[in-house]
């Protein structure tokens, strides 16, 4: 349920008022509850208030949190287990210092709030050094939007620990597993790797290890098969992984340089039609065994890596259109799509897919 909340004027601190609306959908409450706002919980009592609109939580003046926490959001309720939980209160843990902060930094990042107006909750990025794990609260900035129609602007300030963390930095070790031991399940993107990691992991897999170029072909293959695909994988709100998007890149060799220059880009669609002269049907096929082989590479490396629902591969067909995986990234430019293919809809969906799942992943629908 989406609700409203609302200070009133209440003297007592560890109460909250609800309208007798709200009583009857949870289909009634016990007198106390736990008030839960992300890391932040307390014991409360839960008392009517007939003054209260429908669907709108009353907090008492007097109690006061040790945060700050925009009211003019609407949050959604939850009740499970005596807890009375308001959110989600998620965070986007995005850079390591808080020092790379600036005003100009931070409206790089403008598209992945484009869900924040109509998701209920508050949505936060943040530095790794602004996370207070003992305190149970966070420094970093939302994006507000209740600005009477005029651009929105971003609002710094302390808040309680999110509900979820989605990362996409490379964590000190001591700040990761802080993190890890308070978060678990609902701390994604958690472990950076290398090639020769995934390797590993994905060799261990029977169904994989044909898909896993020997380590003295790796060149040759990346850069001399028919078609590179860049395959971008997320879980979404449903929490399994989907397909964002799959970028085809054409490249060409410099004179006396190793290094290829790209010469042009496509939809992985359009990459396969060009290169291999498929059908529609072929395309759908052939789309399927990609999907399919990524899926099975992202599930294992949770088995090993961590917790991931964002990452990036790097896929090579040769000529007999047998795909070989080059590269995994757990850390990528999310920016691809508007850089190659100056595609805004991709883009918008890689960089907002995430935050849906991490809504789902703390019970919130």
């Amino acid at each position: 349920m989406v609700v409203t909340l609302k200070r009133i004027n209440e003297k007592e601190v560890n109460v909250i008022f609800l309208p007798q609306s709200m009583v009857s959908n949870f289909h009634g409450l016990p007198k106390r509850l736990t008030l839960r706002l992300g890391g932040w919980k307390r014991e409360v009592k839960v008392e009517l208030n007939s003054e209260l609109p429908d669907k709108t939580v009353g907090l008492p003046h007097a109690l006061q949190f040790p945060f700050e926490l925009p009211l003019h959001f609407p949050y959604e309720a939850n009740i499970k287990s005596r807890e009375f939980h308001l959110g989600p209160i998620l965070a986007f843990l995005a850079f390591k210092k808080k020092s790379e902060i600036t005003e100009q930094i931070l409206n790089n990042y403008k598209a992945y709030f484009t869900l924040s107006p109509l998701l209920a909750g508050l949505l936060t990025i943040c530095a790794a050094d602004g996370i207070n794990v003992d305190e149970k609260t966070m420094e970093g900035y939302y994006l507000d939007y209740s600005t009477n129609g005029n651009k929105p602007i971003w609002k710094a300030g302390t808040f309680p620990l999110p509900d979820a963390f989605y990362n996409t930095t490379d964590l000190e070790m001591s700040i990761y597993n802080k993190l890890l031991a308070v978060y678990d399940e609902t701390f994604f993107n958690t472990h950076p790797f290398n090639r020769e990691e995934w390797c590993s992991w994905l060799n261990s897999h029977s169904s994989l290890q044909h898909y896993i170029p020997p380590a003295e072909q790796f060149s040759t293959i990346k850069h001399n098969d028919m078609l590179h695909l860049k395959v971008i994988m997320q879980k979404d709100h449903s929490k399994y992984w989907n397909l964002s998007g799959s970028i085809a890149c054409f490249t060409e060799k410099r004179e006396g340089s190793h290094i290829d220059q790209l010469e042009k880009a496509l939809s992985g669609y359009d990459g396969l039609k060009e290169v291999f002269k498929m059908n529609e049907c072929e395309i759908f096929v052939k789309e399927r065994e990609l999907f399919d082989l990524c899926t099975l590479a992202c599930k294992t490396l949770e088995q090993y890596g961590g917790h991931y629902a964002d990452l990036l591969f790097e896929i090579s067909l040769d000529k007999e259109r047998k795909p070989w995986i080059t590269e995994i990234f757990p850390l990528y430019d999310h920016t691809l799509p508007l850089s190659l293919l100056n595609n805004k809809e991709m883009y918008l969906k890689v960089v907002t897919t995430p935050f849906q799942y991490a809504k789902s992943l703390v019970g919130f629908k």
